[in-house]
Formats: C-alpha cells, sequence, structure tokens
C-alpha cells in the first residue's frame, strides 16, 4: 500500500428511485481526462445511505473484499452508491436503476466515464446486489460476486431486525 496513489472521494448529487436527493462517491485514478473511456466499478451495498464518503473506502482503509483504492491504483473509476431501501419494501427494489442512477449522474459530472464499460463488484449483501443487479440490466458487463447471499427468502427481514419489535 506504501506506493499507492490514494483516491480521494468526490461527491456525486444525485436522485434516487423515489425521487429523493442522495449523494454516492466516485473516485478516480490520478490523471483522469475527459477524453478517456474509463471502466467504471460500481461498489453496491443495498440498503446504504453515504451522506459522507465511507469510511472502508477512505485512503489507507483496510477493506480486503473490495479495495476501492486498489481498484482505483490499478486505473479503473470506482462508484460508491447511495442505494437506501425503505422498511416496507422488499428488499433492493429496482436495484439496477437505483445503481445506474447513480452511474448516470457520474458520467454526467465526470466525462471521460465509459457508458459501456460497467463491473459490479459486491461482498456478503453487496455481492447479492452484485447478482441482483446485473439480472436486471445488460448495461453492467462484469460481475464480482464475493460471499454473496443467495437465498434471500431465507434471510428475509434479517437486515431489518427493528421492524420485529
Amino acid at each position: 500500500m506504501g506506493e499507492i496513489a490514494f483516491a480521494e472521494a468526490i461527491a456525486v448529487p444525485h436522485t434516487g428511485i423515489h425521487g429523493e436527493a442522495l449523494t454516492s462517491w466516485l473516485y478516480l485514478p490520478r490523471g483522469h481526462k475527459a477524453s478517456d473511456d474509463r471502466g467504471l466499478v460500481i461498489v453496491p451495498y443495498p440498503g446504504s445511505r453515504y451522506d459522507a464518503p465511507p469510511f472502508i473506502y477512505k485512503p489507507g482503509a483496510l477493506h480486503f473484499e473490495t479495495s476501492v483504492q486498489l481498484m482505483v491504483a490499478k486505473g479503473y473509476a470506482v462508484l460508491a452508491p447511495s442505494l437506501p431501501m425503505a422498511m416496507d419494501e422488499p428488499p433492493a427494489p429496482r436495484l439496477a436503476e437505483a445503481m445506474l442512477l447513480a452511474v448516470d449522474a457520474a458520467r454526467r459530472q465526470q466525462p471521460g466515464l465509459s457508458a459501456s464499460k460497467l463491473a459490479i463488484w459486491g461482498n456478503s449483501y453487496g455481492g447479492y446486489g452484485a447478482l441482483l443487479a446485473g439480472s436486471e440490466s445488460a448495461r453492467f458487463k462484469a460481475l464480482i460476486a464475493s460471499a454473496p447471499l443467495t437465498d434471500l427468502f431465507g434471510v428475509h427481514n434479517t437486515q431489518r431486525l427493528n421492524t420485529l419489535a
């Protein structure tokens, strides 16, 4: 990590699937230019809302499952999208649409991000999100789902324990 050129988070304001104001966070490699056709990796975690840059992706943070800083060091742009879910919704409704709203806002804000080189990399519940979003849209060209939950019926509502009281 001593030779990594760390990327700072860039706020990407956008509208969510319910019309709410959200902020997602973009990480760009040094030397990014408007003339690039840079691949973009989306790192989802359904239910997350990031009003500030995610702590686990900050420079120097040790988060090995989806190391945003290492992806950026290899030349990819990385987007951590805000993907809030209402308590009365099924898990991850319209997830691909929600991700793509953030992607399209990032592309408008930062020219040089590819329209076609989109990948999703998720771990655990984010891995489930990667699989689900990949099944909802052909815009994603690559999926990495590490340790995904694949039997969501079996764990339904475990993400929402406060609703059981």
